[in-house]
């Protein structure tokens, strides 16, 4: 008996644990659903940034000759094995990043704000686009290798962090517009996606922060590797 009942027991825990599983994957799908255009309109114009800032790289009439003195100094810095200050180059990267991520959330909680959201994140991607752009431009096939090496691997954190960010912010913007200024029948309340905001500004935190160890420890070795053969 005590067997069946622990047996019975088991079979309504794991029932209940799925049960839950199920609801969570109900909401989410639920949530991007009600969104996708959010997510989408931020991703148009993180790629439209990236586009305008490679453009402008490709065209610009400036002389890169001094830029590319800098660029062959600091290969020649790294062809020695010597990488500058690493905790510098994480904190400022936090830093820079932090405050822009800060500043999204900030422009989002205020709703005002929210054009200041597609600005920033287009201003984000043009400076991406810009750099790879430069890079390849200045020192062609090299150049690629190194906007791979440098740019690429912290940015794969932070770029879907920042779409991220920008649509659950944008979000809210929309709901409390929704719900308070329009009234809408079966809108929801600007509370969840209030606390969609807390919890996404902690989640960007932590992936910053993942970005910065990134950019600090693990380019700078990759680079290394790389301007041997630039």
């Amino acid at each position: 008996m005590t067997y069946k009942t622990s047996l019975r027991n088991r079979f309504i825990s794991e029932g209940c644990l799925l049960s839950s599983k199920r609801e969570s994957s109900g909401l989410l799908t639920e949530y991007f659903r009600k969104h996708m255009a959010t997510y989408l309109l931020v991703t148009i114009v993180m790629v439209v940034g990236l586009i305008f800032g490679a453009t402008y790289a490709a065209t610009m009439g400036i002389d890169g000759i001094e830029i590319s003195y800098f660029l062959e100094t600091g290969f020649n810095t790294l062809r020695s094995g010597t990488i500058p200050n690493q905790m510098t180059i994480a904190q400022n990267s936090f830093k820079s990043n932090f405050t822009m991520a800060i500043l999204i959330w900030l422009a989002g909680i205020t709703v005002i704000g929210a054009p200041l959201i597609l600005i920033a994140l287009f201003i984000k991607g043009m400076s991406i686009g810009f750099t790879v752009s430069f890079l390849v431009k200045d020192l062609g096939a090299s150049g690629g290798a190194t906007a791979v090496m440098s740019v690429l691997p912290h940015n794969l954190l932070l770029i879907p962090m920042f779409i991220l960010l920008g649509a659950v912010t944008l979000g809210f913007c929309v709901d409390f517009v929704k719900a308070n200024v329009l009234k809408l029948k079966g809108t929801e309340s600007s509370k969840p996606a209030l606390a969609r905001t807390a919890v996404a500004i902690i989640i960007s935190t932590l992936i910053i922060a993942a970005a910065a160890f990134v950019q600090a420890f693990v380019s700078p070795a990759l680079l290394i590797m790389a301007s041997r053969f630039i």
